[in-house]
């Protein structure tokens, strides 16, 4: 959240008129806040999310396509023009995935980098995240390419030999393959998502916890001029809570995704005995009883 302003200044070395100097106009360069940095980091996860959910569906599709084209293959000795038609439109389908699954791999690539710079401490959630980018690399095979390829080249044949069948079959089993390593992905990444922001309001709550408890030490040695400093100081300290129950429900959101949920612990209670507290101790410090006060920061 700091700025930083800087300048270059130069001097030429004319000993006989004396040194003249030269500088540039001022230039800023901000520093992201901790608000700015948690805002991008969470636009950046929610569109590498919705990039493997549209691979996701894009690998269904094909899948669905696969299967049609089998059964309508039944029984036929020759490709007829919509026949071909198909297996062009499954060809290029193929491709379009292939195309959104190499943009996938470099989105949370790029994500996996911004978050490492800012949220070096958990060595845990890095190594799942490194895993998590491992799967996502190896989501394209070569072996997937050159079965297509030799579909398309079998295109050039008007009739439907076992050849043709088996290649079917195998890019078949292939595509569900990727869809059973899309879905995988898609799973571990929204359970990377829930450990962060646990980690993170972990981390909040405990930062949170110490200043409130310095507060608490300062209202008990004040003195009444020194209470509407205290008050404004605890404000912020509300307010800093009440973003935190604001992540709390988006944990509970990100749960709720999870094929095989957490079994979360409910704070409700814990957040209705704070907001009762908070609002006694703001009583207190209306009726300058800062002992009183002190112990409901506590």
């Amino acid at each position: 959240g700091q700025k930083l302003e800087y300048f270059l200044q130069v001097w030429d070395n004319d000993g006989v008129n004396g040194r003249k100097s030269s500088k540039t106009s001022v230039f800023a360069f901000k520093f992201p806040s901790k608000e700015e940095v948690k805002a991008e980091l969470a636009k950046d996860s929610q569109k590498a999310q919705d990039k493997l959910e549209e691979s996701l569906n894009q690998a269904k599709e094909i899948n669905d396509d696969i299967k049609d084209l089998q059964d309508k293959l039944k029984g036929k000795k020759k490709l007829d023009w919509q026949d071909k038609k198909n297996i062009e439109k499954l060809l290029e389908k193929n491709e379009d995935l292939k195309k959104e699954i190499e943009k996938l791999q470099n989105i949370n690539k790029q994500f996996n980098e911004k978050n490492q710079k800012f949220n070096t401490e958990n060595e845990k959630l890095a190594e799942k995240a490194e895993q998590l980018q491992k799967l996502m690399d190896e989501l394209l095979d070569e072996e997937t390419k050159k079965l297509y390829d030799e579909l398309n080249e079998l295109l050039e044949q008007n009739y439907i030999n076992q050849d043709l069948q088996e290649k079917l079959d195998n890019i078949e089993l292939k595509e569900e393959t990727l869809e059973k390593e899309l879905e995988r992905a898609l799973e571990l990444f929204k359970k990377l998502k829930f450990d962060t922001k646990a980690d993170e309001i972990a981390k909040e709550l405990e930062e949170l916890a110490e200043k409130q408890e310095e507060l608490a030490e300062e209202t008990e040695d004040s003195k009444n001029k020194e209470l509407e400093d205290i008050k404004e100081k605890q404000e912020e300290l509300n307010e800093d809570f009440e973003e935190i129950q604001k992540d709390l429900e988006e944990l509970n959101e990100i749960n709720e995704s999870l094929e095989n949920q957490k079994n979360l612990e409910q704070f409700d209670k814990q957040e209705q005995n704070i907001e009762q507290e908070q609002k006694n101790l703001q009583e207190n410090l209306e009726q300058q009883k800062q002992k009183k006060a002190s112990e409901s920061q506590q």
